[in-house]
Formats: C-alpha cells, sequence, structure tokens
C-alpha cells in the first residue's frame, strides 16, 4: 500500500490497535513509524515530524536499526526543507551506514544517492562522486 497513502493510513492505525492488544512493543514501534511516516508521505509533515523523531528514539530504545535507519532517512527530508543541508547529509550517512549493517542494499543505495544529490547541490562534487 505504499503507493496509496491515503488507503494505508487506517489500516496502519489498525494494525497499531492489534499489535497493541497483543503486546507485540516491536510491531507497534514499527506500526509507529509508518503512521509518521504515511503523514509525511501525504503532506502532512507538521505533524509528522515530532512522530518521526519519536519514532527514532524508539528504534533506539528498542535496537532496531532497521527502524533507526528508516526514520533517519525520512528525517533527512526535514533537515533539507529547513535547509540544513549539513545535517541532511550527516541523517542521510548515518541512515546509510545502518542499512549496510543489516543487509538493506535497496536503502542503502537510495540513502547513498541523496547524499549524492546533497552534496551536487552544495557544490561539493568531489564527496557527491564517492
Amino acid at each position: 500500500m505504499s503507493a496509496e497513502s491515503e488507503r494505508a493510513a487506517p489500516c496502519y492505525t489498525r494494525g497499531l490497535e492489534l499489535a497493541t492488544q497483543v503486546g507485540n512493543e516491536l510491531e507497534a514501534a514499527h506500526l509507529r513509524f509508518r503512521i509518521a511516516a504515511n503523514m509525511a508521505m501525504r503532506g502532512e509533515t507538521d505533524a509528522a515530524w515530532p512522530l518521526l523523531e519519536e519514532a527514532l528514539h524508539e528504534a533506539r530504545r528498542l535496537g532496531t536499526p532497521l527502524g533507526e535507519s528508516q526514520a533517519l532517512g525520512f528525517l533527512v527530508e526535514r533537515a533539507y526543507r529547513e535547509g540544513d543541508l549539513d545535517l541532511a547529509v550527516e541523517l542521510a550517512l548515518e541512515s546509510a551506514g545502518l542499512a549496510h549493517e543489516v543487509g538493506w542494499t535497496w536503502w542503502e543505495a537510495g540513502q547513498l544517492e541523496t547524499v549524492a544529490e546533497l552534496e551536487r547541490e552544495r557544490g561539493n562534487l568531489d564527496a557527491a562522486e564517492r
């Protein structure tokens, strides 16, 4: 349902209710992230950013590098929109590193592509080529 954010939203909410009912903390944390990410993808960024920050802290607390990598990847966009390209690069590199650790090559490649685009935008072509 990733391409259908509007339809996915209530499914994530219902999934969170069920995960909470059965006491599945890891799945509940993942679904809280999905809800926040879905909000960001639908343009509800003012509400999504704090939830993504919470998802990042929760992923770190639970020791889930995949969740941490995802939350960092979404927070890159916030840093970019706020004009903080240094932070955006830092977050994308951290996200890519975590994705590498867990073998999530697709996400790692996407984050490294983001770094290259940001470095190009900053005029740092040598870094963009790396």
